[in-house]
């Protein structure tokens, strides 16, 4: 029996052993999240919205019934299956649809909230930005101009994008919808203001690694310092930081696995085996090449050098050894392996726990 089955067999025993019927009837009783509430309408029916069909889930429709009323929710129950999705929005935010009606000079339909894949991924956040525009000026973002809004919505309802309030603003700012992402922030959108005309000329081929690599956190955009940089030195400024980087670990990787690795924090020896801690990267070598494991790479060296783990041998008597890699701040076991990576035995994990982690956590 699959799970989701069985799922439906254990709601609809607790309803009858309950004399229960409806899903709201049994929600007190199991007390389930958002997805939960939609299980169980889809086992039992619900007082208001009755049997469950397609993609609804209940959080949304108990929302739009609240709001809207019963016939919005009757309405997004008849829709075809393929535009619940849309329709639940479409019902929720009718101001929305009035203002694109209004702006873009279109009678909205679910078809032009899909893509040209059949897909819709707008969310409420998208259908509260249409309610905002209340004018065309609305869409014109201040300080980069004006474009034919009629033209740029035929465009993207062309090419087959979602029409979005940035898609559109993309589109008619810089002739394509690749600025959609960055224009949604609040790090670029100033930027690209300030360099419009650099920004059409050097595209937004680069636009992810930009948006993901210099953050709020970056130097040069925590001070300010990138508003004072065109879009190609931006550029170049992060392959040059890329490289350093790279260059940074290279250094680091050779200077770890030289010399005695830092000392570990004193434990007790078992009674009936020996615990022996790693002392530089020869010895994790050795211990590799003994149980045929990976323990003798460099990162394993790296990390121990840079303070991060430790790494020990456990050999407990009539049991073979294994080597216990431990994160040395929190002292948490991340993994013991045995020979060609065996699971340890139940009496070396206790003698582990006993000698390498308890101690320091009862501290």
């Amino acid at each position: 029996m699959s799970r989701s089955r069985l799922l439906t067999k254990s709601i609809k025993t607790i309803a009858k052993q309950n004399n229960l019927e409806y899903a709201e009837d049994i929600f007190p009783i199991l007390e389930p999240n958002t997805i939960g509430k939609t299980r169980i309408w889809e086992a039992l029916p619900s007082k208001l919205f009755g049997v469950h069909t397609g993609y609804l889930e209940y959080t949304k429709v108990n929302t739009l019934y609240k709001k809207r009323g019963l016939e919005a929710v009757l309405n997004l129950i008849l829709s075809p299956e393929e535009d619940k999705r849309v329709h639940y929005f479409m019902l929720l935010f009718p101001k929305a649809l009035e203002n694109i009606h209004k702006v873009a000079g279109i009678t909205p339909d679910a078809i032009n909230f899909r893509t040209n894949w059949g897909s819709c991924v707008l969310n409420s956040k998208d259908f509260r930005k249409w309610e905002k525009i209340l004018r065309g000026r609305d869409l014109f973002i201040p300080g980069m101009g004006t474009f034919d809004i009629e033209e740029t919505v035929n465009l993207v309802l062309e090419g087959g994008d979602e029409l979005k309030v940035e898609v559109i603003q993309a589109l008619g700012h810089f002739n394509t919808t690749d600025a959609k992402g960055m224009l949604s922030t609040k790090v670029w959108l100033p930027h690209m203001i300030r360099y419009k005309e650099q920004w059409k000329q050097y595209g937004f081929g680069h636009s992810y690694d930009l948006v993901n690599y210099l953050d709020m956190n970056h130097p040069a955009v925590f001070t300010g310092r990138y508003m004072e940089m065109s879009p190609e030195r931006l550029w170049n400024l992060i392959e040059t930081e890329r490289e350093l980087d790279q260059l940074t670990r290279i250094a680091n990787s050779v200077r770890s696995s030289v010399g005695p690795f830092p000392q570990a924090r004193l434990t007790t020896q078992p009674d009936d085996g020996t615990l022996q801690h790693a002392t530089d990267a020869a010895e994790l070598a050795r211990w590799g090449k003994e149980l045929n494991i990976c323990v003798g790479a460099s990162y394993y060296a790296e990390q121990v050098m840079s303070g991060i783990h430790e790494i020990w041998r456990i050999e407990i008597t009539g049991h073979g050894p294994v080597i216990c890699q431990l994160n040395k701040r929190t002292r948490r076991i991340e993994q013991i392996k045995g020979a060609r990576n065996a699971s340890p035995d139940r009496a070396v994990r206790l003698a582990v726990q006993e000698h390498l982690q308890l101690p320091y956590l009862q501290n």
